[in-house]
């Protein structure tokens, strides 16, 4: 679990990058995973995709689990992600840990347009989008402009 120095840390990193761009810049950490939430599930907490697996409120796949399971040396269940808490912590994790660290691996911009389209669709599609100006998944153009335009 983070401390309360790394979360701050964490947030400020967040708030830095969102000032960077205007359509970001009003979100707090807590904003920026709401809307998360609501974009991957209404909102709630027992939701499931049927076709990627995807469970709980922030859509965690069984991808994201094992990392977050390897890195943090835990042993966290996809049927936990129904638990808020459980499910909060690992996307969180994923958001503003695993994500830049990928980001910073390919040597992209870490914007938070760049997680969102990591989480969307995935660091690949975010290295071809940034390096080869490959277009985006409509359906993360639309996660996108969902994210802008929610309060």
């Amino acid at each position: 679990m983070q401390s309360i120095k790394e979360i701050l840390n964490i947030c400020l990193i967040i708030a830095v990058l969102l000032s960077a761009g205007t359509s970001y810049a009003s979100d707090s950490c807590e904003q920026t995973m709401e809307k998360v939430a609501y974009l991957e599930s209404s909102g709630l907490d027992g939701a499931y995709n049927l076709k990627s697996s995807a469970c709980g409120r922030w859509q965690v796949t069984q991808v994201c689990l094992d990392e977050y399971n390897e890195y943090n040396k835990t042993n966290i269940k996809l049927g936990e992600m129904f638990v808020r808490s459980t499910c909060y912590k690992v996307a969180y994790w994923y958001l503003s840990r695993r994500i830049p660290q990928m980001i910073r691996y390919y040597h992209l911009p870490d914007t938070i347009e760049g997680r969102l389209i990591c989480y969307n669709a995935g660091i690949g599609r975010y290295v071809e989008y940034t390096r080869n100006h490959v277009t985006l998944p409509d359906e993360t153009v639309i996660y996108l402009e969902k994210y802008r335009t929610l309060k």
